[in-house]
């Protein structure tokens, strides 16, 4: 027969971990949703950079640095959510590293059109 002492401790246990599990809970859902606003961030800043590209008609060294960045970021906060479109946002940030390497097979072969990027996206949500 369990002893009234052993209950009480086995239930501090029980709620403890019930605690602890609204915890991990809580805290996977804060890195979904920051892992999401970052992808989100590194795609609408790539349509800005696009649109503006086709009026200018040259690039900007400066903000593909910054999408390079940002598809970067992105990849590290999606690892452990969704490491194949991890690396595919780290490719897209090596695309927008150097743009002038790439042709649009290597980037239909890795999946990283700014469309196929936003549908998984998409999904995700």
């Amino acid at each position: 027969m369990i002893e009234v002492g052993q209950l009480i401790n086995l239930f501090g246990h029980v709620i403890g971990w019930l605690k602890t599990a609204r915890d991990v809970k809580a805290s996977d859902k804060e890195e979904y949703k920051k892992a999401l606003l970052t992808l989100y961030l590194a795609a609408n800043e790539t349509r800005i950079y696009i649109a503006t590209l086709k009026r200018r008609k040259r690039p900007d060294r400066d903000r593909e640095a910054r999408l390079s960045r940002l598809w970067s970021e992105a990849a590290v906060e999606l690892r452990e959510i969704d490491p194949d479109l991890a690396k595919r946002c780290l490719l897209k940030g090596e695309y927008w590293a150097d743009p002038t390497r790439w042709t649009d097979q290597q980037i239909a072969d890795a999946r990283i059109s700014l469309k196929e990027l936003f549908d998984r996206a998409r999904e995700l949500l």
